[in-house]
Formats: structure tokens, C-alpha cells, sequence
């Protein structure tokens, strides 16, 4: 898993292990597609990644400069 693009696209993001934990992170299409169709506006903007189990959005909002 990877952050796709921003200030730090490219940069690989560790998922938790445990056994215990029901994470499913959501994939990368699904994040391109959303931030995509959201474009420039996420520029300044705040967001909340309920029930982030790797942060992989909030990450790659920050990267895209929300």
C-alpha cells in the first residue's frame, strides 16, 4: 500500500498485522478515483478519516494538501 500522489506520492504505508484486527484498507483505485473526482478543492480543506484503520486516506488527503 502506497500514498498515490501529493507531496508524498509514492511513499509505501505499513497495514497492521495482528491477526485480531478486521483492517481492510481501502485500495488504491478507490482512493484515486475519490481524491480525482474531488480535484482541486481538497486544496486548505479538513478532513476526517473515521475509523481509520491505516490512515491511508487522511495520509493521502495530506499529501494532496488538504
Amino acid at each position: 500500500m502506497r500514498v498515490i500522489a501529493g507531496r508524498f506520492g509514492g511513499r509505501l504505508l505499513d497495514a497492521p498485522k495482528d491477526n485480531n484486527t478486521r483492517t481492510k484498507p481501502m485500495g488504491e483505485r478507490i482512493r484515486n478515483a475519490m481524491f480525482n473526482s474531488i480535484g482541486n478543492e481538497i486544496n486548505g480543506a479538513q478532513i476526517l478519516d473515521a475509523f481509520a484503520g491505516t490512515g491511508a486516506v487522511g495520509l493521502e488527503a495530506l499529501s494532496r494538501g488538504a
